[in-house]
């Protein structure tokens, strides 16, 4: 009975302290474009850009087929830090491919966001293919 209490609480022990594992940003390619937000310390101002831009252009985000990745201090609970944030603050596009597309140190990559990702050749297609439910 004792080694039966042993192992089930070793067992209980080892799930609790696992830490849990982090995606890698790649999982997401061929799946979603990628808005990434690199913040030092939650930086409020970035922060607000973002959310005010993600709560008046959801239907484009989602449209465009965006997932927004918030890195707090170069790190993110369920997606590992891809090497080009480099401990750098700012906004990056990764487009499908796993590529980035667009970089800013601030939020001015907010307002080419759309543009950028409306001149690349699967967007085309996918513009052809579908109307949008945004307009």
């Amino acid at each position: 009975m004792n080694a039966q209490c042993f192992i089930t609480i070793s067992l209980l022990f080892f799930f609790i302290k696992m830490p849990s594992a982090v995606q890698p940003l790649t999982s997401l390619k061929w799946e979603k474009r990628v808005l990434i937000a690199s913040l030092r310390n939650w930086d409020s101002h970035l922060l607000a850009e973002l959310n005010k831009f993600r709560r008046i252009n959801q239907c484009e985000l989602n449209d465009r087929n965006i997932q927004i990745i918030i890195y707090n201090n170069y790190s993110n609970t369920e997606f590992s830090t891809p090497k080009f944030i480099n401990k750098k603050q700012g906004l990056w596009l990764v487009g499908y491919d796993g590529t980035v597309k667009g970089y800013s140190d601030d939020q001015k990559l907010l307002t080419d966001l759309f543009v950028i990702i409306d001149q690349m050749p699967i967007r085309k297609t996918e513009i052809e293919k579908s109307k949008s439910s945004c307009e």
